[in-house]
């Protein structure tokens, strides 16, 4: 776009006339009331229009921006600029003589009135003072919402006017209006202006805060929706009068506001800043006679010019609004932006995206770790476990998704294909020539237990899908999930065990422990968590005495007891000592695919094979050497 005397690309629209005007704007003389004074001007607006001249220095890429008064009754009134001072004093010394140079101006008018009454002059370098200034169409656009934006800064600086909201048509509320005029915008204008600074050559620094009134969804409930907007118009004026001047404001959803601190990115004084908003959030507010209390949780995102977006910063902005919500004291709360937080969010969303797809495509894997009779190291049975290959082809563990895949809701439909998969995987150790009868145990998640519909997939599925005939069932459930679960669950246990399946609680004493569940409920195994296994004979904390008590305890009740965890050959011989009859863990193998397992068994078989063999002609060797001492001895004493 190219901004010349003679044409403009600019459309003429109510407020924003063309430059050629420029000249018949000035020596046509205004109405008085068109006019604007400096005297008019807080300190605050002052240096709220300063920042919009210095905007417009940016957008167009010139030496300077001028906005000067357009009364006819004195000489031009400077009310704000940016840009070198010499440039700007020799631009003002010229203003009053048209013709001695060609300053690029838009006068700005105020909705309803007919003449302007302020210009905007963007002043080029010397070197191309002779020439059109040229504006770019992304120039151009940002230049139309700064106009929009210093007509509006304008309008609001006479006290005794009272508009709509340009370019709405919607009124900016009573509360607000009145007691903060200028400072309390639309969510789009806010926006737009979020975008101006950002959009600035050299980055600018700002910051940007997200509150949030905590209570205010409990206040409509209680007390409608009229007095809901109340409440929130009457929080932004408390706010907005805490602020500096320069700050703007705008409610960004139903009990969010926004809030833009042009200038300040400081981590101290930001600290501060957000110490006293949230005492001032603390006090409750009174209201036509009541005293509201709502608290506010409050994201701080400063801007340095590391941001290239609005979209990005809200973002932001948000996640550190959510981390403020989390507190677990009462009150108001206030955090910044954490750039590992942010780098966190972000690859936990990716995570949620591909464990989606991999759902969807039936992507996890059954691994299996043998379960080992600790006295012979015979293979009885295999723990299921849930493994996932990743688009970059890298094998991840259940820690690495397992609490993203839970807090998301996918738990239930992993088990439900997880355990579907491990079936079906029985039959392959059939074909690989291992007949004895083994145990096959699977993980149920809370998801699945707390669910009715999935539960009677589940049923579904061990009805449709049976086992090898030489495999038993195991479904492991968690001690913690019993805190929830609903009065038809136990009906669900008995379906279970009617279809033989045995039920085992996982990872036993580091739960919700209840001894009066172990009685009521079908249980035929309890499962030691391995960190007491890790802890046998220990120096300072040994766990020896409370794995007595729990094998005694399970003895008792006539449960199975399974250690798992086990690492060490003194760990396997105290368990063996002590009567624990199967474990699992590293010592005897990690959890690996279907075809290793299969092998793994169809090896350690054989050796349990070889080893009775050779048991087997061990004794019976003993034996013949005994018949033979004793034939010996016979001879001796009674021929």
């Amino acid at each position: 776009m190219t901004v010349d005397p003679g044409r403009s690309d600019l459309p003429r629209r109510p407020g924003v006339m063309d430059p050629a005007a420029n000249g018949a704007a000035r020596r046509r003389s205004p109405q008085p009331e068109a006019g604007l004074s400096l005297d008019q001007l807080d300190a605050d607006q002052r240096r709220a229009l300063d920042n919009l001249c210095e905007m417009a220095r940016e957008i167009g890429g010139v030496a300077a921006a001028l906005l000067w008064s357009a009364d006819s009754h004195s000489q031009p009134m400077l009310l704000a600029s940016a840009g070198p001072i010499d440039r700007v004093e020799s631009a003002i010394a010229r203003l009053g003589t048209p013709g001695s140079t060609r300053p690029d101006s838009f006068p700005l008018t105020e909705p309803g009135a007919s003449e302007p009454s302020a210009h905007l002059t963007l002043l080029p370098d010397k070197a191309a003072a002779e020439g059109p200034i040229r504006l770019s169409p992304e120039q151009d656009t940002l230049l139309r919402r700064l106009l929009l934006q210093l007509e509006r800064e304008l309008g609001q600086a006479k006290p005794a006017r009272r508009e709509a909201v340009p370019g709405t048509g919607e009124d900016p509320g009573p509360v607000v209006a009145q007691s903060v005029p200028g400072r309390w915008y639309e969510r789009q204008q806010l926006i737009d202006l979020l975008e101006q600074l950002l959009l600035q050559r050299g980055g600018v620094s700002f910051t940007l805060l997200r509150l949030e009134l905590r209570e205010l969804p409990e206040i409509t409930l209680a007390l409608g929706q009229a007095m809901s907007e109340q409440v929130i118009k009457l929080a932004a004026e408390r706010l907005l009068n805490s602020l500096p001047g320069s700050a703007r404001a705008c409610q960004y959803g139903e009990s969010e506001l926004l809030v833009l601190l042009p200038g300040r990115s400081e981590r101290e004084p930001l600290t501060q800043l957000g110490s006293q908003l949230t005492a001032l959030f603390d006090e409750a507010m009174q209201f036509e006679g009541r005293l509201i209390g709502t608290t506010a949780a409050i994201g701080i995102a400063p801007c340095t010019g590391d941001y290239d977006s609005s979209d990005t910063l809200l973002a932001d902005a948000a996640i550190a609004l959510q981390e403020a919500r989390r507190s677990n004291t009462r009150g108001s709360h206030f955090r910044f932006v954490d750039r590992g937080e942010v780098l966190r969010k972000k690859g936990e969303y990716d995570l949620e995206t591909s464990l989606r797809k991999t759902l969807q495509h039936s992507g996890f894997l059954p691994f299996f770790q043998p379960i080992i009779n600790l006295r012979t190291g015979r293979v009885v049975g295999f723990e299921c476990l849930v493994r996932w290959r990743d688009e970059n082809n890298q094998l991840r563990t259940p820690g690495a998704f397992l609490a993203t895949a839970g807090r998301i809701g996918l738990t239930g439909e992993m088990d439900l294909q997880v355990i579907e998969k491990a079936i079906q995987a029985t039959h392959h150790f059939a074909c690989g020539s291992v007949k004895e009868r083994l145990l096959l145990s699977v993980n149920l998640s809370g998801d699945l237990l707390t669910t009715p519909r999935l539960r009677q997939r589940l049923l579904d599925l061990l009805n449709t899908t049976p086992l090898h005939p030489h495999w038993i069932l195991q479904v492991e459930l968690i001690e913690d999930n019993f805190k929830q679960l609903e009065e038809d669950f136990e009906e669900f246990m008995h379906h279970l065990k009617q279809l033989g399946v045995k039920i085992a609680i996982d990872d036993f004493g580091t739960g919700y422990s209840s001894l009066s569940r172990l009685h009521h409920f079908p249980f035929s195994t309890i499962k030691i968590d391995g960190s007491f296994v890790q802890r046998i004979n220990e120096e300072e904390r040994p766990s020896n005495r409370l794995l007595d008590a729990m094998f005694a305890i399970g003895s008792t009740m006539r449960l199975h007891a399974t250690a798992e965890g086990v690492e060490t050959e003194s760990q396997r011989t105290w368990l063996i000592r002590h009567g624990f009859r199967t474990g699992q863990g590293y010592l005897f193998a990690r959890p690996i695919p279907i075809t290793e397992a299969v092998a793994f068994t169809r090896a350690n078989h054989k050796r349990q094979r070889s080893f009775r063999m050779e048991r087997d002609g061990r004794v019976f060797s003993l034996l013949v050497a005994l018949r033979r001492r004793l034939t010996s001895l016979r001879k001796r004493f009674f021929d």
